[in-house]
Protein backbone atom coordinates (compact mmCIF):
# COMPACT_ATOMS: atom_id res chain seq x y z
CA UNK A 1 0.00 0.00 0.00
CA UNK A 2 1.28 3.45 -0.85
CA UNK A 3 0.61 6.09 1.79
CA UNK A 4 0.43 9.86 1.47
CA UNK A 5 0.18 12.48 4.21
CA UNK A 6 -3.11 14.38 4.24
CA UNK A 7 -3.14 17.11 6.85
CA UNK A 8 -2.73 15.40 10.20
CA UNK A 9 -3.76 12.05 8.74
CA UNK A 10 -2.82 9.56 6.03
CA UNK A 11 -4.43 8.33 2.83
CA UNK A 12 -3.64 4.82 1.64
CA UNK A 13 -4.16 3.27 -1.79
CA UNK A 14 -3.33 -0.13 -3.25
CA UNK A 15 -0.20 -0.53 -5.36
CA UNK A 16 -1.90 -3.25 -7.40
CA UNK A 17 -5.66 -3.39 -7.92
CA UNK A 18 -5.73 -6.85 -9.50
CA UNK A 19 -7.66 -9.23 -7.28
CA UNK A 20 -5.77 -12.15 -5.81
CA UNK A 21 -6.54 -15.60 -7.19
CA UNK A 22 -8.23 -16.68 -3.96
CA UNK A 23 -10.60 -13.70 -4.22
CA UNK A 24 -11.37 -14.46 -7.86
CA UNK A 25 -12.02 -18.08 -6.98
CA UNK A 26 -14.37 -17.05 -4.18
CA UNK A 27 -16.26 -14.72 -6.51
CA UNK A 28 -16.50 -17.29 -9.30
CA UNK A 29 -18.05 -19.74 -6.84
CA UNK A 30 -21.09 -17.43 -6.91
CA UNK A 31 -21.85 -18.35 -10.53
CA UNK A 32 -22.66 -21.63 -12.21
CA UNK A 33 -20.57 -22.89 -15.10
CA UNK A 34 -22.79 -21.26 -17.74
CA UNK A 35 -22.44 -17.81 -16.17
CA UNK A 36 -18.80 -17.97 -15.05
CA UNK A 37 -17.50 -16.11 -18.12
CA UNK A 38 -19.99 -13.31 -17.56
CA UNK A 39 -18.85 -12.88 -13.97
CA UNK A 40 -15.19 -13.05 -14.99
CA UNK A 41 -15.82 -10.21 -17.44
CA UNK A 42 -17.23 -8.14 -14.60
CA UNK A 43 -14.21 -8.89 -12.43
CA UNK A 44 -11.89 -7.71 -15.20
CA UNK A 45 -13.96 -4.56 -15.72
CA UNK A 46 -13.77 -3.80 -12.02
CA UNK A 47 -10.00 -4.31 -11.90
CA UNK A 48 -9.58 -1.77 -14.69
CA UNK A 49 -11.26 1.03 -12.73
CA UNK A 50 -10.84 0.05 -9.07
CA UNK A 51 -9.28 2.59 -6.72
CA UNK A 52 -10.08 1.56 -3.13
CA UNK A 53 -8.84 4.16 -0.68
CA UNK A 54 -8.60 4.65 3.08
CA UNK A 55 -8.15 7.60 5.42
CA UNK A 56 -6.54 6.81 8.77
CA UNK A 57 -4.49 8.35 11.52
CA UNK A 58 -2.71 7.80 14.82
CA UNK A 59 -4.58 9.63 17.56
CA UNK A 60 -4.27 10.17 21.26
CA UNK A 61 -6.82 8.77 23.70
CA UNK A 62 -8.04 10.69 26.74
CA UNK A 63 -9.24 9.23 30.02
CA UNK A 64 -12.70 7.72 30.04
CA UNK A 65 -15.49 9.76 31.59
CA UNK A 66 -18.06 7.23 32.66
CA UNK A 67 -19.69 6.05 29.43
CA UNK A 68 -17.65 8.25 27.10
CA UNK A 69 -14.03 8.71 26.06
CA UNK A 70 -12.11 11.32 24.12
CA UNK A 71 -10.22 10.48 20.92
CA UNK A 72 -8.31 13.21 19.11
CA UNK A 73 -10.28 15.83 21.05
CA UNK A 74 -13.66 14.33 20.10
CA UNK A 75 -15.89 12.79 22.76
CA UNK A 76 -17.23 9.34 21.84
CA UNK A 77 -20.48 8.55 23.65
CA UNK A 78 -20.17 4.80 23.94
CA UNK A 79 -19.68 2.68 27.06
CA UNK A 80 -18.07 -0.01 24.89
CA UNK A 81 -15.52 2.41 23.43
CA UNK A 82 -14.87 3.86 26.88
CA UNK A 83 -14.16 0.39 28.23
CA UNK A 84 -11.99 -0.85 25.36
CA UNK A 85 -9.95 2.33 24.85
CA UNK A 86 -9.50 3.38 28.47
CA UNK A 87 -5.85 3.38 29.50
CA UNK A 88 -4.51 3.26 25.95
CA UNK A 89 -2.36 6.16 24.83
CA UNK A 90 -3.04 5.77 21.11
CA UNK A 91 -5.47 4.34 18.60
CA UNK A 92 -5.89 4.30 14.84
CA UNK A 93 -9.24 5.60 13.52
CA UNK A 94 -10.03 4.93 9.86
CA UNK A 95 -12.60 5.24 7.09
CA UNK A 96 -12.02 2.97 4.09
CA UNK A 97 -14.01 2.49 0.91
CA UNK A 98 -14.14 0.46 -2.29
CA UNK A 99 -13.99 3.87 -3.98
CA UNK A 100 -16.14 6.15 -6.09
CA UNK A 101 -14.86 4.55 -9.28
CA UNK A 102 -16.25 1.13 -8.42
CA UNK A 103 -19.45 2.67 -7.13
CA UNK A 104 -20.04 4.37 -10.48
CA UNK A 105 -19.08 1.22 -12.38
CA UNK A 106 -21.57 -0.88 -10.42
CA UNK A 107 -24.54 1.35 -11.25
CA UNK A 108 -24.78 -0.11 -14.76
CA UNK A 109 -25.86 -3.42 -13.19
CA UNK A 110 -28.61 -2.03 -10.95
CA UNK A 111 -31.38 -3.32 -13.25
CA UNK A 112 -30.33 -6.98 -12.98
CA UNK A 113 -30.60 -8.68 -9.58
CA UNK A 114 -27.85 -11.24 -10.14
CA UNK A 115 -25.37 -8.85 -11.75
CA UNK A 116 -26.05 -6.27 -9.03
CA UNK A 117 -25.29 -8.94 -6.42
CA UNK A 118 -22.03 -9.85 -8.15
CA UNK A 119 -21.03 -6.19 -8.37
CA UNK A 120 -21.66 -5.76 -4.64
CA UNK A 121 -19.53 -8.82 -3.86
CA UNK A 122 -16.70 -7.47 -6.02
CA UNK A 123 -16.86 -4.15 -4.18
CA UNK A 124 -16.73 -6.02 -0.87
CA UNK A 125 -13.51 -7.72 -1.95
CA UNK A 126 -11.89 -4.38 -2.67
CA UNK A 127 -13.07 -2.92 0.62
CA UNK A 128 -11.60 -5.94 2.39
CA UNK A 129 -8.29 -5.54 0.58
CA UNK A 130 -7.80 -1.88 1.51
CA UNK A 131 -8.79 -2.60 5.12
CA UNK A 132 -6.28 -5.44 5.36
CA UNK A 133 -3.58 -3.31 3.74
CA UNK A 134 -4.15 -0.57 6.31
CA UNK A 135 -4.01 -3.00 9.23
CA UNK A 136 -0.79 -4.51 7.91
CA UNK A 137 0.77 -1.07 7.40
CA UNK A 138 -0.20 0.14 10.88
CA UNK A 139 1.08 -3.02 12.57
CA UNK A 140 4.44 -2.76 10.81
CA UNK A 141 4.84 1.03 10.90
CA UNK A 142 3.93 1.40 14.58
CA UNK A 143 5.37 -1.92 15.78
CA UNK A 144 2.16 -3.42 17.15
CA UNK A 145 3.35 -6.71 18.55
CA UNK A 146 0.13 -8.00 20.11
CA UNK A 147 -3.44 -8.33 18.97
CA UNK A 148 -5.26 -5.63 17.06
CA UNK A 149 -9.00 -5.10 17.38
CA UNK A 150 -11.51 -2.61 16.06
CA UNK A 151 -14.60 -0.79 17.25
CA UNK A 152 -17.10 0.18 14.56
CA UNK A 153 -20.03 2.61 14.71
CA UNK A 154 -23.25 0.72 14.12
CA UNK A 155 -21.89 -2.77 14.83
CA UNK A 156 -23.32 -2.90 18.35
CA UNK A 157 -26.02 -1.01 20.22
CA UNK A 158 -23.40 0.33 22.62
CA UNK A 159 -21.95 2.43 19.79
CA UNK A 160 -24.86 3.04 17.40
CA UNK A 161 -24.59 4.06 13.76
CA UNK A 162 -25.07 7.71 14.76
CA UNK A 163 -21.49 7.39 16.00
CA UNK A 164 -20.46 8.12 12.40
CA UNK A 165 -20.72 11.76 13.42
CA UNK A 166 -17.99 11.21 15.99
CA UNK A 167 -15.95 9.02 13.67
CA UNK A 168 -15.89 11.66 10.91
CA UNK A 169 -15.13 14.42 13.42
CA UNK A 170 -12.12 12.45 14.71
CA UNK A 171 -10.78 12.23 11.15
CA UNK A 172 -11.04 15.92 10.33
CA UNK A 173 -14.77 16.41 9.77
CA UNK A 174 -17.26 15.64 7.01
CA UNK A 175 -15.86 18.09 4.46
CA UNK A 176 -12.29 16.88 4.99
CA UNK A 177 -13.26 13.21 4.66
CA UNK A 178 -15.26 13.90 1.49
CA UNK A 179 -12.37 15.81 -0.07
CA UNK A 180 -9.77 13.23 0.98
CA UNK A 181 -11.48 9.98 -0.04
CA UNK A 182 -14.92 10.88 -1.42
CA UNK A 183 -16.92 9.36 1.46
CA UNK A 184 -20.05 10.94 2.94
CA UNK A 185 -22.89 9.83 5.21
CA UNK A 186 -26.59 10.53 4.75
CA UNK A 187 -29.34 11.48 7.18
CA UNK A 188 -29.56 7.85 8.32
CA UNK A 189 -25.77 7.82 8.92
CA UNK A 190 -25.25 5.28 6.13
CA UNK A 191 -21.97 5.88 4.33
CA UNK A 192 -21.56 6.28 0.59
CA UNK A 193 -20.05 4.69 -1.50
CA UNK A 194 -22.10 1.75 -0.32
CA UNK A 195 -19.15 -0.54 0.43
CA UNK A 196 -17.44 1.66 3.01
CA UNK A 197 -16.35 0.85 6.53
CA UNK A 198 -15.18 2.89 9.50
CA UNK A 199 -13.80 2.18 12.92
CA UNK A 200 -11.08 2.60 15.48
CA UNK A 201 -8.21 0.13 15.47
CA UNK A 202 -6.46 -0.43 18.79
CA UNK A 203 -3.94 -2.69 20.46
CA UNK A 204 -5.42 -5.35 22.69
CA UNK A 205 -3.98 -7.84 25.12
CA UNK A 206 -6.60 -10.38 24.05
CA UNK A 207 -8.42 -11.09 20.83
CA UNK A 208 -11.61 -9.08 20.44
CA UNK A 209 -14.30 -8.99 17.76
CA UNK A 210 -17.58 -7.08 17.86
CA UNK A 211 -19.14 -10.41 16.84
CA UNK A 212 -18.58 -11.63 20.40
CA UNK A 213 -21.48 -9.42 21.50
CA UNK A 214 -23.62 -9.39 18.37
CA UNK A 215 -26.86 -11.43 18.72
CA UNK A 216 -27.12 -12.14 14.97
CA UNK A 217 -26.13 -15.77 15.45
CA UNK A 218 -26.62 -16.78 11.80
CA UNK A 219 -24.67 -13.85 10.33
CA UNK A 220 -22.54 -15.20 7.42
CA UNK A 221 -19.73 -12.78 8.31
CA UNK A 222 -19.43 -13.91 11.94
CA UNK A 223 -15.78 -13.97 13.05
CA UNK A 224 -16.15 -15.05 16.67
CA UNK A 225 -18.50 -17.10 18.83
CA UNK A 226 -21.34 -15.17 20.48
CA UNK A 227 -20.58 -14.53 24.16
CA UNK A 228 -23.68 -12.56 25.10
CA UNK A 229 -24.56 -8.90 24.71
CA UNK A 230 -22.02 -6.42 26.00
CA UNK A 231 -22.99 -4.83 29.28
Amino acid sequence: MRVQKKGSFFVGMLDDTALEEKDKKALLSLANEDLADELLDMIEEAQAVANPIILFGICGVGASQGESIEVNGVEIHSPLAADKLDGRHRCFPYIGTCGRELEEWSKQYSDDILSEFWADEIKKKYLGRIMLAMRTYVKERYHLAGHTAALNPGSLASWPISGQQEQFAILGGRDFVKEAIGVIYNDSFLMLPSKTGSGILFESEVTYENCQHCPRITCPNRRAEYQGEWA
